[in-house]
């Protein structure tokens, strides 16, 4: 940040400000900033925004947030483990905030979004109504519940400019409002499930090599539609999170000359399942096997795990690499 009169802080002080501001909001209770206007600056939504720093001049602090879906932090060099290579996140951390007792509201994609972008529980579970077209019937995974405010609707309405990119098929559905506030928004298609490519385009040979264990037609389904939606790709930065961090990139390029604050979300499904790095990253970790790529696990019944009682006995080669 520059500027006459603006108030410097550290990425380490905006986090301590930050997490204060978040404790203020749950004792007065989420729920009243649906009264009153929004743009006024007695509103609860001003009183919030004034006591995480924010004010209506255009001088706050910028925000980016990260959201990276299913990883988990025993899998990150900065929460101690030695195997996996995160150096990017490690070196953020060593500048930072490290949060070691973090318990999430809820642990679903969808559910989980709802409260990173509101601050509110999605439990308890009223009116529960599956939105139209979905196929994961869980109760909470519904949009944004319309008398919540959003953490990108309080800082726009403090002149904060806004901005979203995200790949997580499951809230770019046209039943979902998860760019509610955003005065700018990104969706990436082609993740996991998404209708984005007619499967003709997926190559037989693909799902020859896809280890099929357990609900077949599932994760054949699955990976049918995400060949076919990948098929295009020629290099890295193709994958998913290339483009997703790369449009980011451009746009924060942009906006940091424009003056203003801005808060910018960047939405990664990645490393949620399909699990279909690069090679350069896989053969990382993957010395000496050769067997089908485990691109999906199995949702369901644990009758599978019959499969790994075989592979001790030698009778699956893909899953007595996991012996080693």
């Amino acid at each position: 940040m520059s500027g006459e009169g603006r108030r410097k802080l550290s990425r380490r002080d905006f986090l301590l400000l930050s997490g204060a501001g978040a404790s203020l909001l749950v004792v007065k209770g989420y729920e009243k900033l649906a009264e009153g206007n929004p743009n006024s600056l007695d509103s609860p939504l001003s009183s919030v925004a004034n006591s995480l720093g924010i004010s209506g001049g255009g001088t706050g602090q910028n925000v980016v947030l990260v959201i990276l879906d299913s990883l988990r932090k025993d899998c990150v060099g900065a929460y101690g483990n030695e195997w996996m290579q995160t150096p990017n996140i490690d070196a953020l951390a060593a500048d930072g905030l490290r949060f070691t007792r973090a318990i999430p509201e809820a642990m679903p994609t969808i559910p989980a979004r709802r409260s990173i972008h509101t601050g509110t529980r999605s439990i308890p579970f009223r009116d529960y109504a599956p939105p139209k077209g979905e196929n994961v019937l869980l109760y909470g995974w519904q949009p944004i519940p319309e008398e919540q405010w959003t953490l990108a609707e309080i800082l726009a309405s403090s002149g904060y400019a806004t901005m979203l990119v995200s790949d997580a098929a499951r809230e770019i559905k046209p039943s979902y409002n998860f760019q509610r506030g955003f005065g700018a928004f990104d969706f990436i298609r082609g993740q996991e499930k998404d209708l984005f490519q007619p499967t003709w385009l997926c190559l037989e040979e693909k799902i020859r090599n896809t280890l099929m264990t357990g609900n077949r037609s599932n994760v054949e389904g699955k990976m049918r539609q995400y060949f076919a939606n990948t098929a295009y790709r020629e290099g890295e930065e193709d994958y998913f999170a290339p483009q997703v961090f790369g449009r980011a990139s451009a746009w924060l390029d942009g906006v940091k000359d424009t003056g203003n604050p801005f808060f910018m979300v960047i939405d990664s499904f990645d490393p949620h399942e399909p699990w279909d790095p690069p090679e350069e990253y896989i053969s990382l970790y993957d010395e000496g096997y050769e067997g089908k790529e485990p691109y999906a696990p199995v949702y369901g019944s644990a009758d599978y795990l019959e499969e790994e009682r075989a592979a001790f006995v030698g009778q699956s080669p893909e899953l007595a690499y996991l012996r080693k």
